[in-house]
């Protein structure tokens, strides 16, 4: 896990060369996290036959929902566990509820931690920062921010194999 003496590190890659730097990776960190665009078959097949555990993330917009089912299938080709995560979830309103209900249509298991749309997420990523870094420095947006990515995490700690 990334400490302060152990930063974590972000590298660019590229599908003729990936996974030499998920073994490169994977040899330097006990975590390694890879995000890859949702409708990259080759790319996303290669990761996912060596993922411990594949998160996607989905908006609740239906258009979203309709478009996951294909990275569905690229994850239920694998052996790792798969969750969906819904992301930018308004305050207010039934569009997480109905994507939730859509995507369990779908047999996707979806995960009870949900990341809503906040200006604090935004402002972490423009800065560099993790929303528990901005927790301290910003309003009660980046705290509530914060407490969510903690629960995701804690959620998907506990999906992860042991």
């Amino acid at each position: 896990m990334p400490t302060a003496r152990n930063p974590p590190r972000a590298i660019a890659s590229a599908g003729f060369r990936a996974a030499a730097d998920l073994r490169l990776a994977a040899a330097a960190a006990g975590l390694v996290l890879v995000d890859t665009p949702g409708r990259a078959e080759a790319l996303g097949g290669m990761i996912r036959d060596r993922a411990d555990l594949v998160v996607i993330p989905c908006q609740p917009a239906m258009p979203d929902v309709m478009a996951t089912g294909a990275t569905l299938e690229i994850a239920r080709a694998g052996r790792a566990p798969h969750v969906i995560v819904l992301n930018r979830v308004p305050p207010r309103g039934r569009a997480a509820q109905a994507a939730a209900e859509a995507l369990a249509g779908l047999g996707a298991p979806v995960a009870a931690a949900r990341l809503g749309q906040r200006s604090a997420l935004a402002e972490a990523f423009a800065r560099g920062l993790g929303a528990g870094e901005m927790a301290g420095a910003a309003g009660s947006g980046a705290a509530r921010a914060a407490a969510e990515i903690a629960a995701l995490a804690e959620e998907l700690a506990a999906l992860m194999p042991r």
